[in-house]
């Protein structure tokens, strides 16, 4: 995984592939190894400009966990799935996170439902007048 950020192997994977070898350093409990994968997934957001809104919020999550690690010393959203307690400060984390991802989650929503509609609207009007629109 590291080869593909340091070497600049990434540019020749498609999208779902980098994804998936950039999944290990996003489940890291390494903050350089998160910033690395955040610098990847930026630089990437330009190759897959349909989907860079993706890349862009991909990149903030690996930057989100580094600040965590740097914080807390390791990644409190993995306690559970690791079996370990958390302290009462990475519960009021977990707590505001928690918050942030679903208000993240509705505006991505309206902005991809908006997207759609400005998209459908412009094929309608193609279709419709296919002289007048450009």
């Amino acid at each position: 995984c590291e080869a593909i950020c340091d070497k600049g192997h990434y540019a020749k994977y498609e999208m779902m592939e980098l994804e998936q070898a950039l999944l290990p350093l996003l489940r890291s409990e390494d903050a350089a190894l998160q910033m690395k994968a955040s610098r990847v997934l930026k630089r990437s957001s330009s190759k897959f400009e349909r989907h860079s809104y993706h890349f862009d919020s991909m990149a903030a999550f690996a930057e989100g966990n580094a600040k965590a690690i740097e914080y807390f010393g390791r990644l409190p959203t993995l306690n559970r799935v690791l079996k370990r307690n958390s302290t009462k400060e990475e519960n009021a984390y977990l707590q505001v996170l928690a918050g942030e991802v679903e208000r993240q989650n509705r505006r991505e929503s309206l902005n991809r439902y908006r997207k759609e509609e400005a998209e459908r609207s412009t094929s309608n009007e193609k279709k419709l007048f296919p002289d007048s629109v450009k």
